[in-house]
Parts: C-alpha cells; sequence; structure tokens
C-alpha cells in the first residue's frame, strides 16, 4: 500500500480520470478526532504546566492536523473542567499552538473523571466538532496528570471506552499508577505511560508519534474524505 495509484475523480458529473499518487506514507497518521485533558491542580506548578504547553505544541507538530484529517481539542482540568478549545475551533498548526500557549492553569483538585465525563458530553458531540460516526474517526484521548484523581474515575473510564473513546494516560511525577491503568484502554503497555518530571514529558512525542504514525490511512479511506474525491477507484 505504501506505493502505487489511486484515481481521484474531482467532479461527481463530469469526471475527468485523475492519475495521482496513492497518499499513505509512514508517517501520514489516520484522521483523528483527538482530545487532550491535561492536569492543572495546585500540584503543578506554573513552570511545570508550561512544559505541558511545549508537549502539547510538540504533539500538535507531529499531527496531520486539519478539517478533513486529524481535528485537536484541549481540555484543562483541577477541581473544575474547563473546555479550552472543541474540535470544531482550530484546523491548522499555527492556530492550535497560539491556543495553547494562552492556557493558564486552574487551581486545586483533581476531578479526572469529572474531565473524562465532560469530554463525553461537551467535546465528542457532532456539535463540537466530532465527526459522524459513520466515517468511522478513531476518538482518542490523552489525559496528563501528576496526581490521584479524586472521583471515581474507574466507572466514568468504563462508559467513555464502552462509547468508542481510546484513553491513553501519561502519569508525570506523583501520578497514581493504579489509577492510571484504571483509566486506559487496552493493552495497558501501549495506552499507560509515566514519566518521573515534567522536564522530560517531551520525550513522549516521539512515542506517540510512532503509535499514531501506524494508524494508516488506507487509499479508499482518503477518498472519502477528501473534500474534491466524488468518487474513486482502480486505474484502468
Amino acid at each position: 500500500q505504501g506505493t502505487g495509484h489511486f484515481v481521484v475523480c474531482r467532479d461527481s458529473t463530469h469526471c475527468p480520470w485523475v492519475r495521482a499518487p496513492v497518499l499513505y506514507t509512514a508517517c501520514k497518521n489516520r484522521p483523528l478526532d483527538l482530545v487532550f485533558i491535561v492536569d492543572s491542580s495546585r500540584s503543578v506548578r506554573p513552570e511545570e504546566f508550561e512544559k505541558v504547553k511545549i508537549f502539547l505544541s510538540e504533539m500538535i507538530d507531529t499531527l496531520d492536523v486539519g478539517e478533513r484529517t486529524t481535528r485537536v481539542a484541549v481540555m484543562n482540568y483541577a477541581s473544575t473542567v474547563k473546555v479550552e478549545f472543541p474540535l470544531r475551533t482550530y484546523f491548522d498548526k499555527a492556530s492550535l499552538k497560539e491556543a495553547v500557549s494562552r492556557i493558564e492553569p486552574l487551581s486545586a483538585g483533581t476531578m479526572t473523571g469529572l474531565a473524562i465525563q465532560t469530554a463525553m458530553d461537551e467535546v465528542f458531540t457532532e456539535e463540537m466538532g466530532t465527526r459522524p460516526a459513520t466515517l468511522n474517526i478513531p476518538k482518542v484521548v490523552i489525559v496528563v496528570t501528576d496526581g490521584r484523581p479524586q472521583d471515581r474515575v474507574e466507572d466514568v473510564a468504563a462508559s467513555a471506552r464502552s462509547a468508542g473513546i481510546e484513553i491513553y494516560a501519561v502519569g508525570v511525577d506523583r501520578a497514581d499508577m493504579q489509577s492510571l491503568r484504571i483509566m486506559a484502554s487496552e493493552p495497558l503497555d501501549e495506552h499507560v505511560f509515566y514519566v518521573e518530571t515534567y522536564g522530560v514529558i517531551e520525550k513522549l512525542t516521539s512515542r506517540f508519534r510512532e503509535t499514531f504514525c501506524g494508524k494508516g490511512i488506507s487509499p479508499r479511506e482518503w477518498c472519502n474524505l477528501a473534500p474534491f474525491a466524488f468518487c474513486c477507484g482502480s486505474t484502468p
């Protein structure tokens, strides 16, 4: 699948066949509806939260961002939850990174379950930019936390996974590993990550890049998503 050609028809009525390269490369991740949920409780010092924002920006750089490719949302939580921006707001890397740079930490508390529930109720909706289920776009959450949840995260995370949301859990420093394993999707060795300090969280960027690059987009899927592709088929 890494080589070859696929025909793209640019018009549903008048169809000049155009031979186009297959848009499937080692680092072209398939489209995702991706939500970052970041802990900004009091235990996260201001300079550490800046490291989280750098991590988010570097993650954005690795993604194939766009309205018809990967959409990104960011949520910020402590004892309350704030949707910084939903999936429908920004479709280019520069705008996303500018929005990330403006995020401010919240305060006390670590209500991780509430944050995941809010993602289900307020972010993973078509009104907020989630693509229709018929397109089979994976729904992915990456939770970044350094604490123990102060609410019942187990039941909420199970509901999210049952709803088709894939959860990655990133623990930093004092994070409770058992809680990370409870909330994450299976297999746990591919969905639970730990770093000793926020100073090295950026090292996870390459790991996620490898993970998401593995979710390649096939030619048929590209044709269904491409704005100009009314019909696709094999070359004569």
